[in-house]
């Protein structure tokens, strides 16, 4: 078992190794979606496991790109978004947009989708999805979170 300990709102003065969370984080069971975007004929998609609702009314939920990850900045141009949530025996689909086989150029290359109202892809084969239409952005250093409705 993993152990981390944090003091509320002063992350920014102990020392926690991002290895260190990265291998707690790991530990901790969570859904893993797939979020898309296209802006024109551009589309892009990749795995996140920060997915939350925030509130039902209005109904909001708050996501969390890597800035470094394949698509972020098309996520931050269109102002749109779709979320397909994966279910058991969906890993390889997740680990087709984690990026995990570098030899995949084209994500969607095989996988079934269609197209929601915003633009954005939305694949056929999870139980669950979405589209949101993004309210406000904060940026730190490696990601942004997204507030959409």
């Amino acid at each position: 078992m993993t152990y981390l300990a944090l003091r509320v709102g002063q992350l920014d003065t102990m020392a926690v190794e991002s290895s260190v969370l990265r291998a707690t984080m790991r530990q901790w069971a969570t859904g893993v979606t797939v979020v898309t975007t296209a802006l024109g004929e551009e589309r892009a998609g990749m795995t996140v496991s920060s997915f939350t609702s925030v509130s039902l009314e209005p109904p909001t939920v708050l996501v969390c790109l890597n800035k470094q990850s394949y698509g972020h900045d098309l996520v931050s141009r269109s102002g749109v978004y779709a979320v397909s949530m994966l279910g058991v025996g969906q890993d390889a689909l997740s680990n087709r947009f984690a990026g995990i086989d570098p030899t995949i150029t084209d994500k969607f290359e095989g996988v079934e989708v269609t197209i929601a109202v915003t633009g954005s892809p939305l694949l056929l084969l999870p139980r669950l999805s979405m589209q949101r239409l993004i309210l406000t952005e904060r940026r730190w250093s490696i990601i942004t979170v997204a507030i959409t409705c």
